[in-house]
């Protein structure tokens, strides 16, 4: 397992490489920033896809795609944001059309549940999204929290980002009861 990490991020990259050795995974951390910008990283990355970060080589294996699933979290929003971000969606996109998975955490996807609703593999995965979502949202707000305020922050507003901005616009306008 490789771990690829910004290197500003909250989310432990050594946490995650930890918990995947403890399971007796081989794994290795490569930081983005660390090794001096993503062209860099991915360098590193296709250099030593079989290394184990010190515990030796690891011979490949084959396994169906249906065993892969890519977990994406935010690295932080600017007016550059837009173009990665389309990409790594149609990543995903693809993958799971392949039989992968792709997963996010929920406060990322609040301002667009209703669009990811729609393109769930059965109505009960989009009820059980829609529920999830709504739920945490609602444990936020019953302690005087507004996740969907924070995104994108004031800064970002102030930058020019504006696609998040107008999801949660749109999602204001929205009737209550499409909201699941």
């Amino acid at each position: 397992m490789i771990v690829v990490a910004l290197g500003c991020e909250q989310v432990i990259a050594q946490y995650l490489a930890d918990t995947a050795r403890q399971a007796g995974k081989p794994a290795q951390i490569v930081s983005i920033q660390g090794e001096g910008g993503t062209v860099r990283a991915t360098a590193r990355v296709s250099r030593s896809p079989t290394s184990s970060g010190g515990g030796g080589a690891v011979e490949r294996t084959w396994c169906p795609l249906s065993s892969l699933v890519l977990s994406v979290k935010c690295g932080g929003s600017d007016y550059t944001s837009a173009s990665p971000r389309i990409r790594v969606g149609r990543v995903a996109d693809r993958l799971v059309d392949l039989a992968a998975r792709s997963s996010s955490r929920d406060r990322e996807i609040m301002g667009a549940e209703h669009l990811l609703a729609a393109r769930a593999s059965t109505p009960a995965m989009a009820a059980r999204l829609l529920r999830v979502v709504n739920r945490v949202e609602a444990e936020a707000m019953a302690f005087g929290l507004d996740i969907r305020g924070t995104q994108p922050s004031p800064g970002n507003i102030r930058g020019g980002l504006t696609t998040s901005r107008r999801n949660r616009l749109a999602r204001r306008t929205k009737p209550a009861s499409g909201r699941g």
